[in-house]
């Protein structure tokens, strides 16, 4: 549904909100748990590093750490940064031209659908990821592979 940096971004987040009493979680350990490299890891969680909602340090005892109050970010501010192209306004068979005006046989469903995962997301924050951990197992995230032409 979401795209997979958004998706491995919401994953790490969980393991941080969970262990953020233990100061700063480096990529290689989140990495660990989601079956990714510390590279992907990194690359997912910068823009919110740049967004300054998280801060990052290298080297030695470096890593993540969460830089706001878990509490106070909704997960529908999240998505604002980590969807910012906000496919979620383009319509559900990729007709150009669907709006109110001209809806496509979806369009109507998927608007109050779009409304209500809205509403949810207003009120669940990045404090409630602590609930959705990801298991310690390489491979939870099936990544597609690069295409390799023959």
């Amino acid at each position: 549904m979401f795209q997979l940096s958004t998706e491995i971004c919401l994953r790490s987040l969980a393991i941080l909100v969970a262990r953020r009493e233990e100061g700063r979680v480096q990529s290689g350990d989140i990495g660990a748990m989601l079956g990714l490299s510390a590279a992907y890891i990194t690359k997912s969680l910068q823009p919110l590093a740049r967004m300054g909602w998280l801060k990052s340090q290298k080297g030695r005892g470096g890593g993540w750490a969460l830089a706001v109050d878990p509490s106070h970010v909704s997960l529908a501010q999240l998505m604002e940064v980590l969807e910012p192209d906000d496919g979620w306004s383009r319509c559900v068979i990729g007709h150009r031209t669907c709006s109110d005006e001209t809806p496509c046989p979806f369009h109507d469903a998927w608007k109050k659908t779009k409304a209500d995962f809205r509403r949810r997301m207003e009120k669940l924050t990045l404090e409630n990821l602590e609930n959705y951990v990801p298991p310690s197992a390489p491979g939870f995230i099936d990544v597609p592979k690069p295409h390799v032409p023959q």
